[in-house]
């Protein structure tokens, strides 16, 4: 299912840091990418307070500390899910992210989603599948997977193992659903988003690209690197 879809293109070509991985990420380069600075103390979300280091000048400062542990734990469950040859999906619903996400996914050989999440497209593919021109395609794909599982009919054939959402106040719908389907999902989650609407929270700016691209590419590299483990096994 690669191939289907459109290209995508964007003017702003953000990009993704390669660099660092969880084993070699340190508090600097992490302070050095603002990834420590969060949002005005007036819209923060209660849930957040573990992970708030202080104040200052009426903006939350987030405990780097607690941001690297979370990002070394979801990167080794990124891991593990590629080296199952389990599905991960990258989705950016920012413009500034859309490009993040689809270079994550080339990198690891993985999936992306852009843009608006289409609802539907994890609880009820198959009517939402039925109004678009390569249902039938898909359909036949189906087809061909039902001769090779008994459980045919079951729609989880589609759904990912893991969604690794850049931006989870923004996928709103899209988090609700891999709810609803048991999708894990791996958020990074700024001071005014509540931590609980992912299974692994990484507490973290999501307004500076730079802090974004350090956590797109070290859950990057660790899918890459579960894949490339998977292939030498």
């Amino acid at each position: 299912l690669q191939q289907i879809g459109t290209q995508h293109t964007s003017m702003l070509k953000p990009s993704m840091s390669l660099e660092h991985t969880s084993s070699n990420v340190t508090l600097e380069t992490m302070m050095a990418a603002n990834m420590h600075v969060g949002h005005c103390a007036s819209l923060w979300n209660p849930m957040n307070l573990p992970h708030i280091f202080g104040e200052r000048q009426g903006v939350h400062i987030i405990n780097l500390e607690h941001t690297l542990a979370a990002l070394r734990r979801a990167a080794q469950f990124t891991r593990s899910v590629a080296y199952h040859g389990g599905i991960i999906l990258f989705a950016g619903a920012r413009s500034q992210h859309q490009q993040l996400a689809v270079d994550a996914a080339h990198f690891s050989d993985q999936y992306f989603v852009t843009g608006k999440w289409v609802p539907g497209t994890l609880t009820n593919p198959q009517s939402l599948l039925a109004k678009h021109q390569l249902s039938r395609y898909l359909r036949k794909l189906a087809d061909e997977k039902a001769k090779l599982k008994e459980d045919a009919g079951n729609v989880r054939t589609f759904a990912p193992d893991l969604v690794v959402a850049l931006n989870p106040l923004e996928s709103r719908t899209m988090l609700a659903e891999t709810r609803l389907r048991h999708v894990p999902t791996v958020g990074i989650v700024d001071t005014n988003c509540d931590p609980r609407c992912v299974s692994y929270a990484i507490p973290c700016n999501d307004d500076s690209l730079r802090a974004v691209s350090v956590v797109a590419g070290v859950l990057a590299r660790a899918a890459r690197d579960g894949m490339d483990l998977r292939r030498q096994q």
